[in-house]
């Protein structure tokens, strides 16, 4: 099976980020057109039309601002040690060296489920969060395909994504609109966001029975999961191993329907 056939061409950091541009010029100028109408109807013109760009600044600030926030409590964990947790580095760098990619900062979540997702700072750079339950309950070829999982989804800016709409959420709940926002990351994220990740790991690896392998792994552990909106951006959840009714996870308004850790097993295989 060829796996390029798996992954869509338009899947790809341009095309996510021109998503989020897009996305916040549509609601610029719906802000700046309903103040310049609420001018025009009250004879006032003229400030509504400066009232309409002030406030299209002030509500991209705002978004801009939210977004930036909403990984905090993750990114404030604890720094993995490359003492400690070697492997996960030395997986890191080896892969990062075939990719290109810059190393992304680890860091330690608290969780008995073998947690990895990613992340973005407020810096802007990514970073990839582990717990020590998946540092000792994955060997080194099952590192290194969740790695390259999570690093794929850093390049094609999920991350990015996730916090648009997590902040976008939190402005529009203040004046009712959080339906829309569910609405729309439902649209936009995809499931097989996920599956694609998981394509282009093997991509890299060669070795897909290592992905299948910790993803049964992962199966095995139903502990709770807490890491907020990055919870949308985990390797695999408790909640995925269950039945169909709960492939839909919601998290700050951010709604994302994930395949069931059976459906991925089974593509794999087929690889």
């Amino acid at each position: 099976m060829n796996q390029k056939q798996w992954i869509p061409n338009d899947e790809s950091l341009e095309k996510n980020l021109s998503y989020i541009t897009r996305t916040n010029r549509y609601i610029a100028g719906v802000v700046f057109v309903l103040l310049s109408l609420i001018g025009l109807v009250v004879g006032q013109l003229l400030i509504g039309l400066a009232a309409g760009v002030v406030a299209a600044f002030v509500a991209q600030r705002v978004i801009f601002a939210s977004t930036r926030n909403v990984f905090n409590a993750v990114a404030d964990t604890v720094p993995a040690s490359e003492l400690h947790h070697a492997r996960v580095f030395n997986v890191i760098d080896g892969l990062c060296v075939v990719s290109g990619d810059q190393r992304p900062s680890v860091r330690i979540v608290d969780s008995a489920f073998p947690v990895a997702t990613v992340l973005v700072g407020d810096n802007g750079k990514g970073i990839i969060a582990v717990s020590e339950s998946f540092v000792r309950t994955m060997d080194r070829v099952e590192v290194e395909a969740v790695m390259a999982h999570l690093l794929w989804r850093l390049r094609m800016g999920h991350p990015q994504l996730i916090a648009y709409f997590a902040g976008l959420g939190s402005v529009m709940s203040k004046v009712g609109l959080s339906a829309l926002v569910s609405r729309l990351s439902e649209k936009a994220l995809q499931q097989e966001m996920v599956l694609w990740a998981d394509i282009a790991a093997c991509q890299v690896t060669r070795f897909p029975p290592a992905l299948i392998s910790a993803l049964e792994k992962s199966a095995l552990s139903q502990d709770h999961v807490s890491c907020g909106v990055a919870e949308a951006l985990c390797f695999a959840l408790p909640i995925e191993n269950r039945s169909d009714t709960n492939r839909v996870r919601k998290v700050s308004n951010v709604v994302m329907a994930r395949p069931l850790v059976a459906e991925r097993i089974a593509i794999l295989k087929e690889i």
